[in-house]
């Protein structure tokens, strides 16, 4: 009996409890609840215009004009008389070669001409004698000739007169052409000389142009073979840069660039554009007046114009993102709304848009959850550019 007794106190006691409890709810639902506290926004104005879109790329820097410099002849390197990145003007005498193999293969032709020289006169003496000798054969046979048809002197006579005039002129041709060979061979030694000449001339390098010295391939006492690279002369400067295929077409020639060299801004130009393989992504070229003696190899960050956009400029903070939908807070007598846009294009800070707005509307500013805080208290005054 006590245990049913405190088991019925319990039940009593708890719906006793309840029952305080939802009187209390009630009272509390009575009670008037607090409103949100109105928030103080950044707001910017709204203005209509254009903007251009560009989007950064990371270039190379390469000579404008690359000219390999090497030489006709074979031997070693002497003397090397400039380093890499030295300034170069054209006709500055950059190596020395040896140019000993050359210089005796000229000795060598030059003994063989004079032999082929002494030579010469002989063949000439003997064709003076040849000349001479054919001269009197042809009178005597001539003679010979009236003195048989008169029957003065006997056949074997005139036959054997007859002979030696074929034999005499047969003399006289081959003087000639020997002269006619030896001359030949002459003129073929002193091309020969003459070339090895002009292949001498090749031992002093020179600079084929104004630049600056580029690679160097070969050091004193290098050795090295005809039209073997010595080095590379620059001259002039370029970026290249890679683009995707899609960005491609719409890069104008002559469009303009920001280039970002050494701690600093500074304006180029699309130069030329070109697609490569399909492996490789299609490149751009950059020229700049103000990086033409800038190293060569060295990356560098530029901004390339793609675009002309147009519609409403508004800071990029400004922009509110809501589950891919985007949109810009404004303020109606206290009351933060917001409007829907479409994002046109986006550039250093500033985005063009799309949407419901007007020229000089003020819109908030400020981080994605601010925004939204915003938006959720729905109470707030967005003060304008340059007031508090």
């Amino acid at each position: 009996m006590k245990k049913i007794t405190a088991v019925l106190l319990l039940i009593l006691i708890a719906l006793a409890g309840v029952k305080i409890i939802k009187e209390r709810e009630k009272s509390l639902e009575k009670d008037i609840k607090p409103e949100a506290i109105p928030l103080v926004l950044e707001g910017k104005n709204v203005k209509k215009g254009k903007l251009n879109i560009y989007r950064k790329f990371t270039g190379t820097i390469y000579p404008e004009d690359k000219i390999t410099v090497s030489s006709k002849i074979t031997g070693n390197l002497l003397k090397l008389n400039v380093k890499e990145g030295d300034s170069v003007k054209k006709g500055q005498v950059l190596a020395v070669l040896d140019t000993r193999q050359t210089e005796e293969k000229i000795k060598s032709l030059r003994k063989e001409l004079e032999y082929l020289e002494e030579q010469l006169e002989i063949s000439k003496i003997k064709l003076k004698s040849a000349e001479a000798n054919y001269i009197y054969v042809k009178d005597t046979y001539e003679r010979d000739k009236i003195l048989f048809e008169n029957k003065a002197i006997p056949k074997e006579t005139f036959e054997f007169s007859k002979l030696r005039l074929v034999k005499a002129e047969a003399d006289l041709k081959t003087a000639r052409r020997n002269i006619k060979a030896v001359k030949k061979k002459i003129d073929s030694l002193k091309n020969q000389i003459n070339s090895y000449k002009i292949l001498l001339e090749y031992g002093t390098v020179r600079s084929p142009k104004d630049g600056e010295v580029g690679k160097i391939f070969l050091y004193e006492g290098s050795f090295f073979t005809a039209g073997r690279p010595i080095l590379e002369i620059y001259s002039g400067r370029k970026i290249v840069s890679n683009v995707p295929p899609e960005m491609y077409e719409k890069i104008k020639i002559n469009s303009p660039v920001k280039i970002f060299y050494e701690n600093s801004q500074i304006e180029g130009y699309i130069s030329k554009k070109y697609k490569t393989s399909q492996i490789k992504l299609p490149q751009i070229e950059i020229k700049s007046p103000k990086i033409i003696s800038s190293p060569v190899g060295v990356d560098i960050v530029v901004e390339i114009l793609l675009d002309e956009a147009e519609g409403f400029i508004v800071p990029s903070d400004a922009l509110l993102d809501v589950t891919g939908n985007r949109y810009v807070i404004t303020e109606n007598n206290g009351k933060l709304v917001k409007i829907p846009v479409d994002l046109i294009g986006i550039y250093h800070g500033k985005a063009v848009v799309k949407g419901d707005l007007k020229d000089g509307m003020v819109v908030a500013v400020g981080s994605n959850p601010t925004l939204r805080r915003a938006l959720f208290v729905g109470k707030g005054k967005i003060l304008s550019e340059g007031k508090k």
